[in-house]
């Protein structure tokens, strides 16, 4: 799923939106106007996202990141947050992951 410079926001995503999505591997908003990365869109362990290999949100408006936005990813290879205002996001958050990238 690829979503680029289409002004989407925080308001505009509702938390349930990508539950019927379990197949997906990639989650890519760039250029998009999200403020914060919420857990609840990437569901509960062992749900919908659990076969997600990358998460992209390049060149949004990013200043927080809920702590376990990045859990419950065993396939997780590569987190992509560069150009966001978030330049630290501490190990814990994402170690339940097998990441080769992590960028900010």
């Amino acid at each position: 799923m690829f979503f680029v410079f289409c002004g989407l926001t925080n308001d505009g995503v509702p938390d349930d939106v990508f539950e019927p999505l379990v197949s997906m591997k990639y989650f890519d908003f760039q250029g998009c106007k999200f403020t914060k990365l919420p857990k609840e869109w990437f569901g509960q362990k062992g749900g919908w996202s659990k076969n997600l290999e990358r998460i992209a949100f390049f060149i949004n408006e990013i200043e927080e990141v809920d702590e376990e936005v990045f859990s419950w990813h065993p396939k997780l290879k590569a987190i992509l947050l560069h150009g966001n205002p978030i330049d630290y996001i501490p190990a814990s958050y994402y170690a339940d992951n097998d990441l080769k990238v992590f960028t900010i």
